[in-house]
């Protein structure tokens, strides 16, 4: 049951991580800025420039795409999913990080952070999906019974253009 869920970590890294060789994901028409619907647990302000979209993958609430970086576009999702029974945050993170290691996934740092005063765990990492070398940002969180999981995914050579704008965006967002 839990692989189900850093599955989704995995998968959501490869969909926006890889996928991006396609042609960039064109911006739905909603504006920049904040983004907050009833239905999302979360608040997440698009970072200056970035343009949401509507082209969600499976679990996907939130998508801003940012710039080109040479056939990859840079990008931000949130997902947020549905927890088995009462997994902690201590739980969730010791899977993800055996997901990621079976995944050949190489851990840059990681440390504990909080978000909305709810304790979180980030995660900075990279990994080499469909021939290119990405680095991500992951921070999630765990709140009334689901992983609210926010991740930043650049190609690894630019990933420090790009570093600042994941690491002020998973700040800047709220819990509900």
């Amino acid at each position: 049951m839990y692989k189900v869920l850093i599955a989704s970590l995995l998968l959501t890294a490869g969909l926006f991580g890889s996928g991006c060789s396609r042609p960039a994901v064109a911006p739905s028409s909603t504006p920049t800025g904040q983004t907050s619907q009833a239905d999302k647990p979360f608040v997440l302000p698009a970072p200056s420039g970035w343009k949401a979209s509507d082209k969600l993958g499976s679990g996907v609430a939130q998508l801003y795409m940012g710039p080109d970086q040479g056939g990859f576009q840079a990008n931000i999702n949130v997902m947020v999913q549905t927890l088995p029974g009462n997994m902690d945050l201590k739980s969730y993170t010791d899977v993800t990080l055996k997901q990621m290691e079976a995944a050949k996934a190489k851990i840059v740092s990681e440390q504990d952070v909080t978000v909305s005063g709810v304790p979180a765990h980030q995660v900075v990492w990279t990994a080499t999906m469909n021939g290119r070398n990405l680095q991500f940002l992951s921070q999630y969180a765990l709140k009334d019974g689901k992983a609210i999981l926010f991740t930043g995914t650049s190609l690894e050579a630019k990933y420090s253009e790009v570093s600042p704008v994941f690491e002020s965006s998973a700040a800047s967002m709220q819990l509900k």
